[in-house]
């Protein structure tokens, strides 16, 4: 569960399945072409143990790809990293998605969301709930730049 506060954005369940899968699939493959030609090469079953560990690192993460954001900033997870970026630091949720943001140092940055980046042939549903997903963390991006509404003080009754 999320602390309070907070916000959580996924791809839909259909497409982080397709893409954690794709990655077991990938390895699988890689491994099957290993061993075919493999002969007597004493270092293919430990490329194998390689490629299937990375496929499987990679078919987690593309599981959990996705973006978490509140007012302490944003967390974004990818295929390959995960950053969190503190509030004060984003400049800018843009349409590529990305995050704008400077670095401590004031030098500019961004991040992409690999998550919700669309392709063609996508599912018009996907493309949907990505750019739902995507307005949302514009839209928490839109509230950071406002200023507060100052509320009336209260006045004592006598």
């Amino acid at each position: 569960m999320s602390p309070a506060g907070e916000h959580e954005v996924r791809p839909l369940m259909l497409s982080r399945v397709a893409q954690a899968g794709l990655w077991l699939v990938v390895g699988v493959g890689i491994v099957a072409a290993l061993l075919d030609g493999a002969g007597a090469r004493s270092w293919v079953p430990a490329v194998a143990v390689v490629v299937i560990a990375a496929s499987g690192v990679l078919a987690v993460r593309a599981y959990r790809v996705g973006a978490t954001y509140g007012p302490d900033g944003i967390e974004v997870r990818g295929y390959f990293r995960t950053r969190r970026i503190q509030r004060n630091q984003v400049t800018q949720v843009t349409d590529f998605p990305a995050v704008r943001w400077k670095d401590t140092n004031g030098k500019p940055r961004w991040t992409p969301i690999s998550a919700f980046s669309g392709s063609s042939g996508q599912l018009r549903m996907i493309e949907r709930h990505n750019a739902v997903c995507l307005a949302l963390l514009q839209l928490w991006d839109e509230e950071r730049h406002q200023k507060p509404t100052r509320t009336p003080r209260r006045t004592r009754r006598r």
